[in-house]
């Protein structure tokens, strides 16, 4: 099915079938659900409440925003482009066994959430197009845990950078990072904790952990 023009809607949008084609703003001031093989958003999405997307070849290429949480099953490719940043309240999630592709060359891409998780979990890789911006924080006093389950590679060596900020909340590698290529650049601005349990390769690693506790009897930078 192919919408031509602008979708708009006051309920729930619910679609199942093959392919489904958006050629322009999709927006409803409840939730979206589309189930299918091939499925194209050419243009933004707005939902107030969950955005749920299950197919086999899934596209973003304009802007998502939604009050509640994103979640994305793919057994293709899933292609986030460099124009489609996500705003998911809630959380961003993502399942499948196929590959992911996020960003473009000409500007940063970012997935932002309130203080809620960002979960990569397909077994396919994860390919940086661009430069990516992960943010699960939206103020200093709270965070959510940013968790990267699927191998992640850069397009090219040594030209991607990642950025991950999850203020109070965790950060877990969990899977190969930047083996077949070298990332550009990974760089932590905040977290409580972050674990790399597997291979990483970048050339440059920046990270700051956000203390637990503000208040302190003596200078970090003394021995203790």
């Amino acid at each position: 099915s192919a919408f031509l023009d602008t979708v708009t809607a006051s309920g729930a949008i619910s679609l199942t079938g093959n392919i489904f084609t958006f050629a322009k703003d999709v927006t409803t001031q409840r939730s979206l659900l589309t189930k299918g093989d091939t499925i194209l958003f050419g243009g933004a999405i707005s939902a107030v409440n969950d955005i749920t997307i299950k197919g086999n070849a899934v596209t973003l290429q304009k802007q998502v925003t939604t009050n509640g949480e994103l979640s994305v099953t793919h057994s293709g490719i899933f292609t986030i482009a460099e124009e489609a940043d996500i705003t998911a309240d809630k959380g961003f999630i993502q399942y499948g066994t196929g590959t992911l592709a996020i960003g473009g060359t000409s500007s940063t891409t970012s997935i932002t959430t309130k203080n809620a998780p960002i979960s990569f979990n397909g077994s396919g890789t994860l390919t940086l197009k661009g430069d990516i911006l992960l943010t699960s924080s939206s103020d200093t006093e709270n965070g959510g845990n940013i968790n990267i389950n699927t191998p992640v590679e850069p397009a090219d060596n040594s030209a991607q950078s990642l950025t991950l900020s999850a203020g109070k909340g965790n950060i877990y590698f969990n899977s190969d990072t930047g083996t077949t290529k070298r990332i550009k650049d990974v760089s932590i601005p905040s977290a409580s904790e972050v674990k790399f349990t597997n291979k990483l390769n970048a050339n440059k690693i920046m990270l700051q952990l956000v203390l637990l506790f503000q208040r302190q009897e003596r200078p970090l930078q003394q021995p203790f």
